[in-house]
């Protein structure tokens, strides 16, 4: 049976608007991990050798939030987001390293104080050997946020291409500034 004391209830923030960490800017250096990659050669995507290797690495993001809330009934935000990944395969891969520029918006929901969870959808440049080989491919992720205090997090995501990534996030700057 479900808990419906006042106690119980008080805990969930998602109705009421603007009460989460008041900041401007989240800074996100994380690891990543691709269950199975994708080649590119001369602008396609193409399954060969180094297809299906699994790839670790990491980068940081950057997001900026622009509207805040969204649906003035709930605890939401937008951000608008970018940032620079190094993914790396096994020995096996001839272009071992891949960078990875996203560029994505999020939408933010704050469920109580302590968790909050969001959605990103964008475009990613991806690119091997020295950006000799660029490929456009899109990215969307679903994650989640536990927040230790109202300036430092921790951001778990999973989606596409990046299927995992974990690591701290930093609030900064206010929206009153």
């Amino acid at each position: 049976m479900a808990e419906s004391s006042p106690a119980a209830a008080a805990d969930w923030i998602i109705k009421q608007p603007n009460r989460h960490p008041n900041y401007f800017i989240e800074l996100e250096p994380h690891a990543s991990m691709i269950l199975w990659r994708r080649t590119i050669h001369r602008r396609f995507v193409t399954l060969d050798s180094e297809a299906g290797q699994t790839e670790f690495g990491g980068g940081a993001r950057i997001n900026f939030e622009i509207v805040d809330p969204v649906i003035p009934s709930l605890n939401n935000s937008i951000a608008l987001g970018t940032g620079l990944d190094f993914m790396s395969c096994s020995s096996f891969c001839r272009n071992q390293v891949q960078v990875f520029l996203p560029a994505v918006a999020q939408w933010n929901f704050y469920l109580t104080q302590k968790w909050s969870v969001y959605a990103n959808l964008g475009g990613v440049l991806r690119t091997t050997d020295l950006f000799s080989n660029t490929f456009f491919d899109f990215i969307t992720e679903l994650g989640g946020r536990y927040h230790f205090n109202d300036k430092v997090v921790l951001n778990m995501r999973v989606g596409y291409p990046f299927s995992i990534g974990i690591g701290p996030g930093f609030y900064l700057g206010s929206r009153d500034e």
